[in-house]
């Protein structure tokens, strides 16, 4: 095996970089278009599970090239949201320059930017002529598929930028409506199960910052109890990733947001902690469509996750508290099944 890597530096957010080096349309735009390196030809892309990103979502690449038949398929075997993904191909690959491969992303905050690795690993393909065409060509096209990935995320962010200076993102200077959702709750009430199911189906969502941020910690190789050592440097790395997070949100565009700014001013109650100034005056440009509090469930805790039954209750009431204050419509979500609940959504917006 050979793995081959490559580095870029991006202007903008982690999670925004993930989520654009996430997302095949512009990833695997060098595969679907013909060119020099694709030999003239071009593959089909085909999406085998209902959510195109996430743990276990698998897709299909079909097509020729060289005269020969080109049929694989990859599976995502590791995804950590804003932070880490792997995916690979299973089963029988029919490849010219590969018998099989591995991709691996890996995201950071670096300083003001955002650090991003990309890599690839391959096993020569069996054959003697394959093998020719592999010694010749997998470690030139390998480093060209690297480039075009990151390439091509470079430019969809700059270019959205323009698209977002234009709009002057209206929430933070005209005081316009979004068409922002926000969905949240206390700790444990289903909100993330709940919007990954409206990425399932194609809508636009956000990440919780909260567990980004102990992600992008942990890879640093911080320890949980390092992490949560100082709460308000750690409140203040979420409120910092939320405010930009909704920075780069066009105002017109729907929206479901795992968490909102307001979200941060219950936590910071709840803590006992001194309100930062920013927050006070972000929340009073803050702008958004409805907010869906979801019911809470049975608390389940896990790595990022440590709260007790009674600060589970008391969060969700300082949230509630929070968001009715505020000049938004507010709809309860009931506890339902989880695709009942986003049916509930969907025909309260």
């Amino acid at each position: 095996m050979k793995t081959i890597k490559r580095t870029e530096i991006y202007n903008a957010p982690a999670e925004k970089v993930f989520s654009y080096l996430d997302d095949l349309t512009i990833t695997g735009m060098h595969m679907t278009k013909s060119s020099g390196m694709m030999m003239g030809s071009k593959l089909h892309l085909e999406y085998l599970t209902t959510n195109h990103t996430g743990l276990d979502s698998k897709y299909r690449w079909t097509g020729t090239m060289m005269g020969m038949k080109m049929d694989f398929t990859v599976e995502v075997t590791k995804w950590v949201e804003g932070v880490e993904k792997v995916w690979e191909t299973i089963g029988e690959a029919k490849m010219i320059i590969y018998s099989w491969y591995s991709m691996h992303l890996l995201v950071y905050p670096s300083g003001n930017a955002t650090h991003a690795e990309l890599s690839i690993t391959y096993k020569k393909p069996k054959g003697w002529f394959a093998k020719i065409i592999s010694f010749l060509f997998a470690d030139w096209y390998c480093n060209w598929c690297l480039e075009k990935m990151m390439s091509d995320t470079k430019i969809k962010i700059e270019n959205d930028k323009i698209i977002l200076l234009k709009s002057g993102n209206g929430n933070r200077i005209n005081g316009r409506q979004t068409n922002w959702y926000v969905i949240t709750g206390g700790p444990g009430s289903g909100k993330t199960t709940t919007v990954q199911l409206l990425r399932n189906r194609g809508y636009k969502t956000t990440i919780e910052h909260a567990r980004h941020y102990i992600d992008t910690q942990r890879i640093s190789g911080k320890t949980m109890e390092e992490i949560r050592k100082n709460q308000i440097e750690f409140q203040t790395g979420v409120l910092n990733m939320q405010i930009e997070q909704e920075a780069y949100l066009l105002p017109e565009e729907i929206a479901f947001l795992d968490r909102a700014l307001p979200d941060s001013l219950a936590y910071y109650r709840f803590l006992d902690l001194p309100v930062e100034e920013k927050l006070n005056t972000q929340l009073k440009k803050a702008s958004y469509k409805k907010i869906f509090i979801l019911d809470l469930l049975p608390l389940v805790n896990d790595y990022a996750r440590n709260e007790n039954g009674a600060a589970q209750e008391k969060i969700h009431a300082l949230i509630s508290e929070v968001y009715q204050s505020l000049p938004f419509p507010v709809i309860n979500v009931p506890v339902l099944p989880p695709d009942e609940r986003v049916d509930f959504i969907l025909k309260n917006l």
